[in-house]
């Protein structure tokens, strides 16, 4: 016999074990509403002829069951034989009147349905992800619109597909509703966190950091492995990762694309660029750690440097071609001049104008003669902000 710990037991006769069949595997649980405000469907369910689950979770969090999951219940149809069914209360004819995306869970009963998931994954081997349709050997905790047919919308509140095993014979059947669809992958994260199997470690902070870079590049081997565990986890929910190298271990365009798509299917927020948030790696089944990253001292900022003779000698030689390097440390002046509110006007069109500038300077420090020339000196510089040297250089 298999009954849940710590639950409200209302034993069934007509779904003792030696009465109804046995469960043939166990693949799946499913998540129905009972269109009820009943406290209890106990009255009900002892009815001959109607459809029976095993587990009932009512407002407050009070788990009811009613079978034992080694038998069959028979609120699945098709389903019945490897599928453990829990019926929720949604408060019909009082707080909702069976229109609308519908009533949410509350707290109590989605703590309850997350540890019937825990449960069910421990005693019975049934994987904690999202069940992505009713076809047979599917697995996974999902809810009771995939075996529907009917005119639903895409993603996760889609019915059921082509192949798919039939879970009711009412079209267009809403349950558990659109509100509670939607609550289902937080429910499967809660059960994760207290369940001991929850899926492989992944450092976070290494993959979001792949993903800031362009192209999504990875130079570590540890991160490689990071991104490589992100994208098997990705395939084994059914995501296609198409032109994945998997030696060099990007987080490229094609991870990006079905990243994003899982957060689009599992209404997970910052994922419609592929970004691999912390709800995403919980729901892959993985365990998303962040490490983190050692601050570098800071260093002040290094005055720029300029090499006197060389700037010297292109300032004496007007009418000579400069070089790249005499160029670059001639701006490097200009710049300091005209940060120091100086006009350095005509250059670098005329090299003259940088002379002519670095002359004034001199003069309104009071200096005069040959103190005064335009020409770098150890003092210009230091006033100027400058690193300077005066060193050999090749001859013209």
């Amino acid at each position: 016999m298999a009954w849940m710990p710590g639950v409200v037991r209302k034993p069934i006769s007509r779904y003792a074990e030696g009465v109804r069949p046995r469960m043939t595997a166990y693949n799946r649980v499913i998540f129905h509403t009972a269109v009820t405000n009943s406290s209890s469907l106990y009255p009900m369910m002892s009815n001959p002829g109607t459809a029976t689950s095993h587990f009932y979770v009512r407002a407050d969090g009070t788990i009811e069951q009613y079978a034992s999951t080694a038998v069959q219940s028979s609120a699945n149809l098709e389903g019945n034989h490897d599928s453990i069914t829990v019926e929720t209360w949604d408060g019909y004819g009082a707080s909702w009147n069976g229109g609308g995306p519908g009533p949410k869970w509350t707290k109590a009963q989605v703590r309850a349905l997350a540890d019937i998931a825990r449960w069910a994954h421990k005693t019975h081997g049934v994987p904690l992800r999202r069940l992505k349709n009713s076809r047979p050997g599917s697995r996974g905790i999902g809810w009771h619109r995939l075996g529907i047919d009917g005119n639903f919308p895409g993603g996760i509140l889609r019915g059921r597909v082509s192949g798919g095993e039939r879970w009711s014979s009412s079209f267009g059947k809403v349950c558990p509703t659109d509100t509670r669809i939607k609550q289902v992958p937080g429910i499967i994260r809660m059960a994760r966190r207290g369940s001991s199997d929850a899926g492989p470690r992944i450092n976070l902070t290494q993959l979001q950091s792949a993903y800031k870079r362009p192209l999504g590049k990875v130079w570590t081997k540890s991160g490689r492995k990071t991104v490589r565990k992100w994208v098997k986890a990705l395939r084994r929910d059914g995501y296609t990762v198409k032109g994945y190298a998997w030696k060099i271990g990007y987080f490229g365009k094609h991870v990006r694309r079905a990243t994003a798509k899982h957060a689009k299917n599992n209404h997970l927020p910052y994922g419609s660029k592929g970004w691999p948030s912390w709800k995403a790696a919980l729901d892959l089944g993985l365990r998303p750690y962040r490490v983190k990253k050692k601050k570098r001292p800071h260093k002040p900022k290094r005055k720029p440097f300029v090499n006197r003779r060389r700037v010297n000698r292109a300032l004496r030689n007007p009418n000579h071609k400069v070089g790249k390097l005499a160029r670059r440390q001639m701006n490097r002046v200009a710049r300091a001049l005209r940060k120091r509110g100086w006009s350095v006007k005509g250059y670098p069109r005329y090299t003259q104008s940088l002379k002519r500038a670095i002359g004034n300077f001199q003069a309104n420090q009071g200096w005069v003669g040959d103190d005064a020339n335009g020409y770098l000196g150890p003092e210009t510089c230091k006033r100027l902000g400058l690193r300077s040297k005066w060193t050999k250089l090749p001859i013209w």
